[in-house]
């Protein structure tokens, strides 16, 4: 299963992390992550975590202002998509 997780700067970086964690512990589960600029300052003011160790609960990262990454094109196919926070 492949799943893009996009988190937001909405209060609730927790959530976020949580579903990370508990996305990397099923198998044969790929997640690929975007994190706004205000998700990265929700998770240092919300968790004990940095942005880069959420990012490394994800399989793939992609930068919001990448409009090469392979997420971004329509010929890349998902299961789904998590808005978290929202």
């Amino acid at each position: 299963m492949r799943l893009i997780v996009g988190m937001t700067g909405a209060t609730g970086a927790p959530l976020g992390v949580e579903l990370l964690q508990a996305l990397r512990a099923i198998p044969d589960v790929e997640t690929h992550l975007v994190m706004s600029k205000w998700a990265k300052t929700t998770i240092e003011l919300e968790t004990p975590y940095t942005p880069a160790e959420v990012a490394a609960l994800a399989d793939y990262c992609h930068s919001p202002a990448d409009q090469a990454a392979t997420i971004s094109s329509g010929s890349f196919r998902t299961d789904g998509m998590i808005i978290i926070p929202c």
